[in-house]
This record gives structure tokens, sequence and C-alpha cells, in this order.
């Protein structure tokens, strides 16, 4: 099904998404961004959305920074606990288990791929599987940091010793503080799967399917302040909402999102934006308390589907092939 690409001030655009630079706060860009910084929270919904962002834009991509707020076991416990206190332990299981996972699966990457290409040499021999963000920076040969907080001096030097002429959030789960905005000279975007202004938060993949929403989709918007998801919105790619968990509609989001940045960075026509952008929504959503995931889940809403997670880490091993998109 063709999906609806919404630019340039709200006009639908149904079949291939169009392509454009990125605009600055003008609404329009000097030259195109060619050396990219990436931020982002490695998950395990997100393998297929990076694995073609990286096949997309190669090393246009110069700096990739990974999110660890949890290095230590004493963060990660202090977080669960807050986050279970909060939205009960179904959600913050279910929230958790998307970027544990896919630690626990990145540490056993060599020697189940080892096993794959034993069990399976024929299927193995294209080397199809997905990467783990570190892979992918070193495939293209961009720098890899990770920071537990990206607005600390050494992050922010790291940005600007590498000079990007675009910096992407990308399931960032730190908030952009002034200082780093500031300091940094080029234009920031964030990727954010839903249709902003609505479903402004950090679960808007939950709030969509708990509100039964008839559409769903991503948006990519600049970053001009310290405010979450209210920049003005460059472009949004609609879809009906399927009828999946919410970590398959993150899955799918995300790599609708991949898809549109990729778009947006080719070096065609610009598109122009409203330099005021849209009004910020009023209805920001934060994680969900748990009386709403239990009313969700007695409409019927999943969190997880196992059979999801296992084809997703059998993608990263090479025991399922992938596709042609999202793949190596």
């Amino acid at each position: 099904m063709a999906s609806e690409v919404i630019v340039a001030g709200g006009v639908p655009v149904t079949g291939a998404a169009p392509s454009a630079a990125v605009c600055d706060t003008e609404g329009t860009l000097p030259k195109a961004a060619v050396r990219i910084g990436l931020l982002h929270l490695d998950s395990l919904c997100c393998l297929p959305a990076m694995n073609e962002l990286f096949d997309a834009l190669q090393d246009r991509i110069v700096l990739v920074i990974s999110s660890d707020r949890l290095q230590d076991a004493g963060g990660l416990s202090r977080e669960f606990m807050r986050r279970a206190r909060t939205s009960g332990l179904r959600m913050t299981v279910a929230l958790g288990f998307d970027i544990v996972a896919i630690r626990i699966a990145a540490a056993l990457t060599p020697v189940m791929r080892f096993f794959s290409v034993v069990r399976t040499p024929r299927r193995s021999a294209a080397c199809r599987h997905w990467r783990t963000l570190r892979e992918l920076a070193v495939k293209v040969g961009a720098e890899y940091w990770s920071f537990d907080d990206i607005n600390k001096t050494d992050a922010i030097e790291c940005i600007r010793t590498v000079q990007p002429d675009l910096l992407v959030s990308f399931h960032f789960d730190q908030i952009l503080r002034k200082p780093l905005l500031s300091a940094v000279a080029c234009p920031v975007v964030n990727v954010h799967p839903a249709l902003l202004p609505a479903r402004r938060g950090p679960c808007p993949s939950f709030w969509t399917l708990a509100g039964a929403d008839g559409r769903c989709g991503v948006s990519i918007h600049r970053i001009l302040d310290e405010s979450i998801d209210s920049g003005p919105v460059l472009a949004r790619r609609a879809r009906t909402r399927p009828d999946v968990s919410m970590g398959e509609l993150d899955e799918m989001l995300f790599l609708d999102g991949a898809r549109l940045l990729a778009d947006l960075l080719r070096e065609q026509p610009r598109v122009a934006i409203d330099p005021a952008g849209p009004a910020p929504s009023p209805s920001y959503e934060t994680f969900p308390p748990r009386s709403e995931v239990r009313a969700a889940r007695r409409r019927g809403v999943r969190l997880w589907r196992l059979t999801h997670a296992a084809r997703l880490i059998a993608g990263l091993y090479g025991w399922h092939l992938p596709s042609s998109e999202g793949r190596r």
C-alpha cells in the first residue's frame, strides 16, 4: 500500500516519497548535507531502520554517537524500578527488552554467526545479516562514540571537532540542551515515530495503539530548543495503522523514518517549510501509567510478540535472511 508523504505545509503526495535537502530556520540550506552526525540509542526494533539508513547514506555518515545512560548495573536497576512504579512491570519489561536484548544479542554475535556459517554455509556465503550500530559505523568509516550524557563538554567537543553538516537524532533518549544546540554549527533534526504535532512524547506507538488511531506515521522535524518534539516539521509519512504489537509498529515506523530521511537528503530540489513551524500540541504524552497499560491490554493491545523478537535476532545472526530492505 502506498504511504502518504506530507511536506511543505501539509500538502499530501501519494506514492513515492519526495526528495529534498534539509532546511535551515529560513527554509533553505546552502548545500546538501555531505557530513552527517547520528545520535542513536541502539535497540532491537531499530535494527532494520539503521541498516537501511546506512545503506542509503553510506560514508556521508561521519559520526555516530550511541546513548549509554544505563552503562552500569546500578543505573539500570534504578531506571527499571522508577519506570515500573509508573508504568507497571509489563510495560517496563517491554521497553527495557528492546534495549537490553540488542546488547545481549550483540555480545553473542561472533559465536552465533559462526554457527550460522557452519549450519548453512550456502546461505551464509552472502553474509546477509543486519549489523549493530557499532558495526555499521565501522563499515562506513564513521567515528563511533558512546556517552551517558550528550550535553557534557566532551560530547559537545566531539561533535564540534567532526563538524557535521547535519546532526540527526534518531531514536535517541536524551534531550539536547541549549549549550549543545548553541555550540553545534549545523541544523539538528529528529525522527519521531508519529504524525506531529500529535503524539508527542517517548511512547507514541503505545498511545497510537491505545487510542485506536486510524492513521499513524513518522515525522522529521527541526530541533531548535530544549522543547520535546515541537520544532518545525520538514516532512511526514503516513500509513493506515496496522493490527500489530507496539514493538512491531515501532519497527515499521522507524523503517519509514529511515526511508523518509534518506529521501530528504537526496540532492534534489529543496522543500520549503513554514519557518514558524506547527503549533506545539498541548497533548504531550509521557510514559503511560499502569492503569492505561491495563486498559489498553483489555482492548487487545499487545506490547511485544515473541516471534517478532525472534525474527529480529535471527536477522542479526544471519539465521533468517533479511529482505533486501534493511539488510547488511
